[in-house]
C-alpha cells in the first residue's frame, strides 16, 4: 500500500512537473526545429496560410492566412486558422473568413491577401485587416473584420482606404495597448498610422518609410521596418529599415535613418531574398532568461506557379551585436532551432 501511494505521488509529480514544462515550451518553444522543407499539418495536408503571421495567445500558437490561391487572378477564397503548441505540429481549426463574407461593398470575388490578427484587450475581442481589392488592384483598401475568438468566424466591419489614400500590402504591429497599420502608400512609400483604441480604424498618418510592399515591423530597443522592393509576384532584395535611440521612442513618430536612394540595406545579402518575400516578424520571449528570437516569415510565390507553387520560408534573424542600434542579418538555413538564435533584452 505504502509503495502504492508513493506511486502514485510521484506521478501526480511526473503530471504537474510535464504540465509545466508544456506551458513554458509553448510560451517560448527554445527547443523547436524548423524544417523548410516540410510544410504539411498534422494530418498531412499542405498549410495553406498565405501572407500570413504568427498569433501567440494563451500559452498556444495560431498560424494565420489566405486559403490556397485560384483562377487567373490568383485569388484566395478565404482566410485559414491553424494552432500548435510547438510551432512545428500544426492543426488546421478552420477557415475563419470568407470571401462571400464581404458584403456592401460591391460583388465577390474579392482580392483578399496578407491577414493579419491583433488581440484587443480593452473590447476583449480579435481584430483582422487585410489588403482588399478587386481582381485588378482596382479600389486598393483594406477590409476589417472582428470575432470573439480567435480562430472563430470574423464579422465583417466594412472596407475602407486607410486615412483617405491608397493601400496595397500591409501588416499590423502591436505593442501593449496600441496597434498600428503600416502598408504601402499608392506604391510610393511605407506609410506608418496609429489604430483607433478598437482597432477598426487609423488616426492618421504619421511616419514614412521608403518605397517597399511585403511591410513588416519588429522592435528590439529601437524600430525595423523590413520589406521588399516591388516587382510583382517575383522575388526581390529585402530591405531593412532601422531607427535611432536618440531619436523619437514611439512607432507613430519614428524616423528612418538608413534610407539611401529610396531604398534601405538588404540584411540577407541574397538578390531575391531566398527567392522569397517578408509578410511577418514573429518576436518570441524567454521570460525567465530575458532573451529574445526573432522569426522572418516569408511567402515563396513561385511565379508564374503562384497557384500551385506557393510555400514559405521561416528564417532567424540574427544579431549579432546588442548594441541599440545594432544591423541584424537573415542567412538562410532549411533546418534551425528557435532557441539558437537569441539576443539579450535591452
Amino acid at each position: 500500500k505504502l509503495q502504492f501511494l508513493y506511486f502514485i505521488g510521484n506521478m501526480r509529480l511526473f503530471y504537474v512537473f510535464t504540465a509545466l514544462l508544456t506551458a513554458a515550451s509553448a510560451a517560448y518553444p527554445k527547443g523547436a526545429s524548423i524544417d523548410n522543407a516540410v510544410w504539411n499539418d498534422v494530418n498531412g495536408n499542405f498549410i495553406h496560410a498565405h501572407g500570413g503571421q504568427i498569433v501567440e495567445h494563451n500559452n498556444t500558437f495560431y498560424l494565420i492566412g489566405t486559403t490556397q490561391k485560384k483562377g487567373s487572378a490568383s485569388l484566395s477564397e478565404g482566410i485559414n486558422c491553424y494552432s500548435s503548441p510547438n510551432m512545428v505540429s500544426w492543426t488546421f481549426e478552420r477557415e475563419i473568413f470568407h470571401n462571400t463574407s464581404i458584403v456592401s461593398h460591391g460583388s465577390p470575388p474579392w482580392r483578399i491577401e496578407r491577414p493579419k490578427v491583433v488581440v484587443n484587450e480593452k473590447y476583449n475581442n480579435f481584430v483582422m485587416w487585410f489588403h482588399l481589392d478587386t481582381s485588378s488592384f482596382g479600389i486598393q483598401s483594406v477590409g476589417v473584420a472582428k470575432s470573439s475568438s480567435i480562430c472563430g468566424d470574423y464579422e465583417w466591419v466594412g472596407g475602407f482606404q486607410p486615412d483617405n489614400l491608397a493601400s496595397y500590402d500591409m501588416g499590423l504591429y502591436q505593442e501593449g495597448p496600441e496597434a498600428f497599420l503600416v502598408r504601402s502608400v499608392e506604391n510610393k512609400f511605407a506609410g506608418i498610422s496609429q489604430l483607433t483604441d478598437d482597432y477598426l480604424n487609423t488616426t492618421g498618418l504619421t511616419s514614412k518609410g521608403p518605397k517597399m510592399e511585403g511591410v513588416t515591423i519588429f522592435k528590439l530597443d529601437t524600430y525595423y521596418l523590413l520589406g521588399s522592393h516591388l516587382s510583382g509576384w517575383a522575388p526581390n532584395p529585402a530591405q531593412l529599415c532601422t531607427t535611432k535611440a536618440t531619436e523619437p521612442a514611439l512607432l507613430k513618430d519614428a524616423v528612418w535613418d538608413n534610407i539611401n536612394n529610396d531604398q534601405c540595406p538588404n540584411p540577407t545579402g541574397s538578390g531575391n531574398t531566398y527567392k522569397s518575400q517578408s509578410t511577418f516578424v514573429l518576436r518570441l520571449e524567454d521570460a525567465v532568461n530575458k532573451k529574445y528570437s526573432y522569426v522572418f516569415m516569408a511567402d515563396i510565390w513561385d511565379a508564374p506557379n503562384v497557384n500551385t507553387g506557393a510555400t514559405y520560408l521561416w528564417l532567424p534573424i540574427v544579431f549579432n551585436s546588442t548594441h541599440p542600434e545594432a544591423f541584424p542579418h537573415i542567412p538562410y538555413m532549411e533546418q534551425w532551432r528557435i532557441g539558437d538564435f537569441e539576443v539579450d533584452m535591452p
